[in-house]
């Protein structure tokens, strides 16, 4: 998410989660999907891995589904 911040010029990782996990609400919740309370919302557009390192960020994958419906809507 810090990745994302820099390219879009956001201050902060938090932006980027706001909006990565509003976007994997509105698309979870077009698909049906059953979120798990306090769950997060994103999982419907990626998997993560967790720091191994104190100090390191979470690392987020996009799955490759998304990947493929973002390049067939030529959004990417």
């Amino acid at each position: 998410m810090t990745q994302i911040a820099e390219k879009m010029g956001w201050k902060s990782f938090s932006s980027a989660n706001a909006h990565y996990g509003r976007l994997g609400q509105i698309v979870g919740k077009e698909l049906g999907f059953q979120f798990k309370p306090g769950g997060a919302y994103s999982s419907a557009l990626c998997t993560f891995v967790e720091p191994q390192q104190p100090g390191d960020h979470w690392l987020t994958i996009m799955r490759p589904q998304v990947a493929e419906a973002l390049r067939q809507l030529e959004w990417v």
